[in-house]
């Protein structure tokens, strides 16, 4: 049996690699699921999680401040993202969109530049982006665009930076970049920002190999964390400086830890952390787990592998040891896992075409032939309706023009749904509320849908943009005290009160707003008084102020 070609060395092919065969077939291929995957992310709407960050980010781009104005109890970052979204021209699902998907695109020229660093190609970093892409994008509407999502494409850039070999006279300013963008990281989920302490190591060892021993060799972490205290201290002014402090420390210091709390078991650390690796790494993606198996099980490319792949391997392991505190596993808590360790996965998925290469064209065929099967075997999203290639399918139509009004609107009844959220009802209701209020009237949702706020384009009359905080045993009497307050100081024109929106992880019972309006009289009352109900639609009751009875 012939032997596997072996691969030329890295200095003769860097100057024009993709010009060399068979690679550039590869090489086009990964650049097609490039293509495919960002242009997908751009036709995916808002899910849940992402309204709300919608709703905060528009109130900071209109000068007000999260936490103090606009409450969610995600850290800034992901509100900043949005914010900066709402000041690019239109009013549009897409544009956070926009911005997801020039961060997805980044990240794969981030690892086509670790390929060169890591494995003497670009290519091998391009098939590990092309990966990283596809995964992402099959987490789909309601699990991308998460902080998570952000997460990965900073991590790239570090990763990158990392692997890079500045000039000694530029090094302080890699270090302190590198710190800065897990500060970033840790601005939108405080485990991320902490998994950069694993590139730690990796600078002081080649600090040490470079020459530099004692002392000197650890000046990377000084720079480090000059690196992260820098974006850190600048948020905690902002925040300080505009009086959102108190509200901020709250939300961090009182519900958020109630919020953890909910998921934790019986199981002890070690069960959440062996779930938490296994999830991500055999689980979820099944051109992932073979790509990741066959990295560790081939031979090295290069001098640099083994010491790249134990640097992104200790980021993905505290990043996995964070979704493990957290205890809940959601998908998109792997949203920045997932393309890290694609990098790897993507190592071993071009070894392993090389590899079919020892069979000429029918390896190549055969490995293509595989690599499809391979890849509708398991998506990391499960729960949504159809497939992950079907529901392409059914976007690409769309984006091609070949639906029709009606059809295009089923797209939204027959795609964008998950649990009990409905974005062709939240439509329905935002419309309503819309036909319902002047453009100057504020409303509030009694529920767990802030998407009507932004889609009914009317101001929120409380901070509160969902009622978790007043329907948690641990936070309700304050925040009930506040909503109430800021009720009477702004009355709004429409109440929404939710039906059906039960979550258990998230406030504690089995209760959905409706119900849980029985356990605030005060607000109930208030409502019984000043209020009738109008409208229906789906699982809203809309009720509108009414004249002094």
């Amino acid at each position: 049996m012939p032997s596997a070609p072996s691969l030329p060395p890295a200095a003769d092919v860097l100057p024009d690699e993709d010009a060399w065969e068979p690679d550039v077939w590869l090489v086009g291929a990964a650049w097609v699921v490039v293509v495919a995957s960002v242009a997908l992310l751009l036709t995916y709407p808002f899910g849940r999680d992402q309204a709300i960050y919608a709703v905060v980010g528009e109130a900071i781009a209109a000068g007000r401040l999260p936490y103090r104005d606009a409450w969610d109890f995600k850290p800034p970052g992901i509100h900043l993202v949005h914010a900066l979204a709402a000041l690019l021209p239109g009013r549009s699902m897409a544009a956070a969109r926009v911005l997801e998907a020039a961060g997805l695109l980044a990240l794969v020229l981030a690892y086509r530049s670790v390929g060169r660093r890591c494995f003497g190609l670009r290519r091998v970093g391009l098939v590990a982006g092309a990966l990283a892409a596809l995964v992402h994008v099959q987490l789909d509407f309601w699990h991308t665009g998460q902080p998570e999502s952000f997460a990965a494409f900073l991590t790239a850039f570090a990763i990158a930076l990392a692997a890079s070999e500045p000039h000694r006279d530029r090094r302080r300013w890699v270090w302190v970049a590198i710190g800065g963008l897990f500060a970033l990281c840790g601005m939108l989920k405080p485990p991320l920002g902490a998994a950069g302490v694993a590139v730690a190591p990796f600078l002081v060892r080649r600090e040490r190999r470079g020459g530099i021993g004692g002392a000197r060799a650890l000046l990377p972490l000084a720079w480090l964390a000059a690196g992260a205290a820098l974006p850190a201290i600048a948020v905690y002014a902002w925040l300080r400086l505009g009086g959102a402090w108190p509200a901020t420390a709250w939300t961090f210091l009182e519900f958020a830890p109630g919020y953890t709390a909910l998921g934790h078991s019986s199981w002890s650390s070690a069960e959440l952390l062996y779930y938490g690796v296994a999830d991500a790494v055999a689980w979820r993606s099944a051109p992932l787990a073979v790509g990741l198996v066959a990295a560790v099980a081939l031979p090295p490319i290069d001098v640099r592998e083994r010491e790249c792949v134990w640097l992104v391997t200790g980021v993905a392991g505290l990043q996995l040891a964070g979704v493990a505190l957290q205890a809940k596993f959601f998908p998109y808590h792997y949203g920045a896992t997932l393309p890290l360790l694609a990098l790897v996965g993507g190592l071993g998925l071009y070894k392993l075409w090389r590899r079919s290469l020892a069979a000429g064209a029918a390896g190549a065929v055969g490995f293509a032939a595989v690599l499809v099967v391979v890849a509708t075997m398991r998506v990391p999203v499960l729960d949504l309706p159809g497939t992950f290639w079907s529901r392409s399918a059914a976007r690409l139509r769309w984006v091609l023009g070949g639906l029709t009004g009606a059809e295009r609107e089923r797209l939204d009844r027959d795609l964008h749904r998950a649990a009990d959220y409905s974005l062709e009802e939240t439509r329905a209701a935002a419309r309503a509320v819309a036909e319902l209020t002047q453009a100057d009237d504020s409303v509030f949702v009694w529920g767990f849908e802030p998407a009507i706020y932004w889609l009914s384009a009317r101001r929120p009359a409380s901070r509160f943009v969902y009622d978790v905080p007043q329907r948690v045993s641990w936070a309700r009497e304050r925040s009930r005290r506040d909503l109430l307050g800021e009720l009477e100081r702004d009355p709004p024109r429409v109440i929404v009160v939710q039906r059906g929106d039960q979550f258990w992880w998230v406030t504690g019972d089995q209760l959905d707003s409706a119900q849980a309006l029985e356990t605030f009289p005060e607000l109930e009352a208030r409502l019984a008084a000043d209020y009738e109900l109008k409208r229906r639609v789906g699982d809203f009751d809309l009720h509108v102020r009414v004249a002094a009875r």
